[in-house]
């Protein structure tokens, strides 16, 4: 899967906190198209190299609220849970207003494309 990783994860309030920016990063890496990450802790455990107990209390942080955080929603909460009745399977929470954000490379191409196709359809 790709994903955007904007520098910005780096600069915030998971800065210095390495297990936190590990097991979001490999959440971000799983998420479908609507930012839902269907996944086990454990496989995040087996795949980051962390603990299961580190996993864990990364994942306790990432859904609690953040004061400090630049985005509003949830609180600044990073994750929900998707269900209530399991311990694993979230939604990352403003997924979709990253996905958006589009580079200026992203953007060009776009126009290039665009460009290329309506000079096929005039010739």
């Amino acid at each position: 899967m790709y994903v955007k990783l904007f520098s910005s994860l780096y600069q915030g309030t998971l800065r210095g906190r390495a297990d936190e920016i590990l097991v979001f990063t490999n959440l971000l890496a799983h998420a479908d198209q609507h930012g839902i990450v269907d996944k086990h802790w454990k496989a995040i455990a087996e795949e980051t190299g962390l603990s299961r107990s580190r996993v864990a209390a990364a994942i306790k942080h990432l859904e609690a609220p953040d004061p400090e955080s630049r985005s509003p929603e949830m609180n600044g909460r990073r994750i929900k849970q998707i269900d209530g009745h399991r311990a694993w399977g979230w939604q990352i929470v403003n997924y979709g207003k990253y996905r958006a954000i589009r580079s200026e490379d992203d953007r060009r191409e776009q126009n290039r494309a665009a460009q290329e196709r309506y000079r096929e359809r005039h010739k």
